[in-house]
């Protein structure tokens, strides 16, 4: 029956079919095959031939998964892993090494400049909807998509500092050609970029620096070092330079320095501010200290401040003489009330002070006069003797004592004959070094 029909079926087409429709109907047929081909996307862009499976068919839906992928339409992959994929092991694990080898060629067709960052993006999207919706590459996926977030990263990087190049902004420049991964298709350019932004700062900057430090202002020249040296840390031509200009800043300071202490008991004050406001900048550096530490034993020693040796004081921290002027800090010898008060002290001086002064004054109101005895000793020997101080009619005075080469230094201040006022007072009591 089946051979009866057949021969019929030959007969009516060899009766009715001309040569006109045999062409009419192959012509409609490749219309069609063109047709489909034109309506599948274009997936040329990212590059998956190591992703086909090479053991499916056009039936293997793992092959279909893959396309549906490809193509980014990630709710009929879902779909379709759920109805024909999901519960099969095999197919499973095939469908998840398939995704992961996808991610994979994601990043490296970024990397090899095969597609752009746009597409990468996408593609990740449709990989990240999969991965929510079925759980493959559940814990995978952070990493694979963190790899392609650092091949994203390389090309913007690569891109930045190409037109960071161009405006001449050479230290954003090198910091963007840094970020350049050694995977990326542009690192070898990126390295070059690299080595000629290095070379045309550096040009610029040394040339910048080179003419403020002939104007002496060395400090600047070493900001566009140091500046420049935050980005290429470990360049030893800056280093080199750096080091020069900070010893003409030194010796520049030290020189100031000196020629501004002319009379040191007035002047060691204005060489210690140049050294002090050097050493801001460079609180470690040996030559500044020293001059410091040489201009600051100019510096006149309060005795007042200063722990004796041996001895005891009668002391006040603020004290009024006869005449009503008022003092700070002073030694004192006499009666307060019933009690006879007096000072004995000696200090150390190491033979490192030229001279001694200090300021005398009566302490009493009253009408009978007492004297009152002050003795100063250098090394044992009497320096200086008064044992006739009225305490209420003697007038503030100023002694001055050559103390050179004095080792110990003591000041004693008792009762004269029959005293028994208030005594005296001794205030401003200073050594100073006054020889170069």
């Amino acid at each position: 029956m089946k051979i009866e029909k057949h021969k019929i079926l030959k007969e009516r087409l060899n009766s009715s079919m001309t040569k006109k429709t045999i062409a009419l109907l192959l012509a409609l047929l490749l219309t069609g095959i063109l047709y489909a081909c034109d309506s599948v996307p274009d997936t040329s862009d990212i590059n998956s031939d190591s992703i086909v499976s090479e053991t499916g068919s056009p039936s293997d839906p793992t092959d279909t998964f893959l396309s549906l992928i490809q193509n980014g339409e990630y709710q009929n992959a879902v779909n379709l892993y759920t109805a024909s994929i999901a519960g099969n092991a095999t197919r499973e694990h095939e469908a998840e090494d398939l995704l992961r080898n996808y991610c994979i060629d994601v990043c490296n067709n970024l990397l090899g400049n095969q597609c752009d960052t746009a597409q990468a993006e996408t593609a990740m999207t449709t990989v990240r909807h999969i991965v929510e919706e079925t759980g493959l590459l559940s814990s995978e996926y952070e990493t694979l998509f963190n790899d392609v977030q650092a091949a994203t990263a390389s090309k913007a990087a690569f891109a930045a500092a190409e037109e960071l190049k161009a405006l001449k902004n050479y230290a954003d420049a090198i910091a963007s050609y840094r970020k350049v991964l050694k995977t990326d298709a542009d690192y070898n350019t990126a390295q070059n970029g690299l080595s000629e932004c290095t070379t045309l700062w550096k040009e610029a900057v040394f040339s910048e620096a080179s003419g403020l430090a002939d104007k002496k202002d060395y400090l600047g020249a070493l900001a566009l070092l140091d500046e420049m040296s935050e980005v290429l840390t470990e360049d030893n031509e800056i280093t080199v330079k750096r080091t020069v200009y900070v010893k003409s800043y030194i010796d520049m300071i030290v020189s100031d320095a000196n020629a501004v202490f002319v009379t040191p008991e007035k002047d060691y004050a204005k060489a210690l501010e140049k050294i002090n406001a050097a050493l801001q900048h460079y609180p470690e550096n040996e030559e500044l200290n020293t001059q410091k530490e040489y201009y600051s034993s100019f510096a006149p020693l309060n005795l007042y401040d200063a722990n004796p040796v041996r001895g005891e004081a009668s002391t006040q921290e603020t004290d009024t003489d006869t005449y009503g002027n008022a003092y700070e800090k002073s030694f004192w010898a006499g009666y307060s009330g019933m009690i006879w008060n007096e000072t004995d002290l000696t200090f150390d001086l190491s033979k490192s002070y030229n001279t001694f002064s200090a300021v005398i004054y009566g302490r009493s109101n009253k009408i009978e006069t007492q004297n009152m005895t002050l003795e100063i000793y250098a090394d044992g020997n009497i320096l200086y003797q008064r044992a006739d101080i009225a305490d209420n009619t003697t007038n503030p005075y100023t002694i001055e004592l050559d103390v050179t080469g004095v080792s110990e230094l003591r000041i004693f201040m008792g009762r004269g004959r029959g005293a028994i006022g208030s005594g005296i007072g001794m205030t401003e009591i200073f050594v100073q070094r006054t020889v170069k």
